[in-house]
């Protein structure tokens, strides 16, 4: 063991580090870049569920509304596209760091898995909420499902 603490001890506080440092640098100082977060995957639920009241479709094949049943399948693909995304780019845009001995490429994927998968599940907890709250209903049988889903991934 070294000064620096155990390898776990530096792993941890190394991605600790970076996933404040992700969240500057993909968030900053604007207010705004928070709330789009938010607004893309509320944007194509609502979208989504617009076009297909529009097209006359009955009810969705799994849930009893259009909103339930895009959100539980474009807000779970959308977290999983977006980190596998920045998972991919994690080396190529931290490259300056991996030039400390103590950071290690592994630190550079988990900060950035963990930080977009918070985002994700933070985005997909606010449009359940909404929902709770403009249809007055609880979560019931068909969230549970949706929530169980968005782990599997």
């Amino acid at each position: 063991m070294n000064g620096l603490g155990s390898p776990l001890q530096i792993f941890v506080r190394n991605t600790s580090s970076m996933v404040l440092r992700e969240m500057r640098s993909k968030f900053g100082e604007q207010k705004l870049s928070y709330a789009w977060a938010l607004l893309e995957p509320l944007g194509w639920v609502l979208m989504m569920s617009a076009i297909f009241m529009a097209m006359g479709s009955h009810l969705p094949p799994v849930s009893d509304s259009f909103l339930v049943f895009f959100s539980s399948e474009l807000v779970p693909f959308s977290a999983f596209k977006n980190t596998s995304n920045v998972v991919r780019k994690a080396i190529q845009q931290n490259k300056p760091l991996l030039f400390f001995p103590i950071i290690k490429p592994i630190d550079t994927f988990v900060s950035r898995a963990v930080l977009e998968t918070l985002t994700q599940i933070t985005v997909f907890t606010i449009i359940i909420t909404i929902h709770s709250f403009v249809y007055k209903s609880r979560p019931h049988d068909d969230w549970i499902n949706v929530i169980i889903n968005l782990y599997l991934i």
